[in-house]
């Protein structure tokens, strides 16, 4: 095919589903940081790398979700087109 590209739907919807399974696991995986913490005088130090942390792992799980989404409704509208031309095709044979 020339001019063109191919996407793999198939492929490109396990991708999307990886995305997700890794972002709910990285999620979850939050769920264990110590909401407290007692280091001393380092306290206050821990509790803004902790808060950084936490931060960017909610702004990590809440891209890759939102990046899968995106993804899968393109795959989607990808697959319809393609059978709707696929079919346009059949139509229009003699």
């Amino acid at each position: 095919m020339s001019g063109g590209f191919r996407l793999d739907h198939a492929a490109l919807s396990t991708v999307t589903e990886q995305l997700v399974d890794a972002a709910t696991t990285f999620d979850e995986a939050g769920q264990d940081v110590p909401g407290a913490v007692d280091a001393g005088a380092a306290t206050g130090l821990v509790a803004d790398i902790l808060n950084t942390l936490c931060g960017a792992g909610v702004q990590l799980t809440t891209d890759a979700a939102t990046l899968a989404g995106v993804a899968d409704r393109c795959n989607v509208d990808l697959a319809t087109t393609d059978s709707e031309i696929a079919e346009g095709f059949l139509l229009e044979r003699p």
